[in-house]
């Protein structure tokens, strides 16, 4: 196949990930002075965004006024197009007017801008509110699945429980008994990679109501082991100190 429709590159960052990337959409672009309006270019920020814009847009301004037959991307632009130096000058002074003309065509956005495009053009196929709004608060959406679990507790036993018991624990121990809180920070762990990474597995192992009894039995039973231990170390190190005659004091904490 001397076509080749789907090219990856691998590189770690800082290796010139931009520049290549900008070669291959103006390879696209350089095609026809209204060809960028069928190109889909999708990066991960905001920031990525804004530098690949930019960037292809000074190429394009470059390359309009003079080619540089030393430069490795109007060598490669030439190559590929098939054109002389007057020509890829010609193409680049065409496809920036397009550009500037037509700019909201010019699609650089970020993964999520992509996916919102999508989801709004198909909103009333997947029975959404077309003025619906996208919310990256977690604290915000925390607060609202933590109220929804709050109202959940009287119609699932369960939960009623568990919540129950957790907040018993907690008064046992001279904390407070909000829970709200506690399940707040835990749930902060939903949005860390850790999570994601064993999420299918950890929505698994707790669809077994009796798994998460056996979790917590395990948990107390590990914490109780490291309490021992602390303490055994504790009578140790007490006892090395006595050993030696010094005095907690003799230990500075600047270190």
């Amino acid at each position: 196949m001397e076509n080749k429709p789907f090219i990856i590159y691998k590189s770690s960052a800082g290796s010139g990930k931009t520049y290549t990337l900008t070669l291959e959409y103006l390879k696209l672009a350089l095609n026809q002075p209204t060809a960028f309006r069928q190109i889909l270019a999708v990066t991960f920020t905001n920031k990525a965004t804004q530098e690949m814009k930019e960037r292809i847009l000074a190429v394009l301004k470059r390359i309009s006024i003079a080619v540089d037959p030393e430069e490795f991307m109007d060598q490669e632009l030439m190559n590929s197009l098939r054109v002389d130096e007057e020509g890829l000058k010609q193409k680049a002074k065409a496809t920036l007017t397009a550009i500037l003309h037509d700019y909201s065509r010019f699609s650089v956005s970020t993964i999520d801008s992509f996916f919102q495009k999508v989801v709004r053009a198909f909103a009333r196929e997947i029975d959404l509110n077309a003025k619906f709004e996208v919310e990256l608060d977690q604290d915000a959406i925390l607060e609202r699945v933590v109220d929804r679990v709050v109202m959940q507790v009287m119609d699932d036993a369960f939960l009623h429980k568990w919540l129950v018991d957790y907040a018993t624990e907690q008064i046992q121990n001279g904390k407070s008994w909000d829970i709200r809180r506690n399940i707040h920070g835990l749930g902060k762990q939903i949005f860390q990679e850790n999570f994601k990474q064993h999420s299918s597995e950890i929505k698994a192992f707790l669809k077994e109501k009796e798994n998460t009894d056996q979790l917590q039995k395990l948990v107390r039973k590990r914490r109780d082991e490291l309490v021992k231990l602390g303490s055994e170390i504790k009578l140790q190190a007490n006892e090395i100190r006595i050993a030696h005659g010094l005095e907690w004091q003799d230990f500075s904490r600047d270190f």
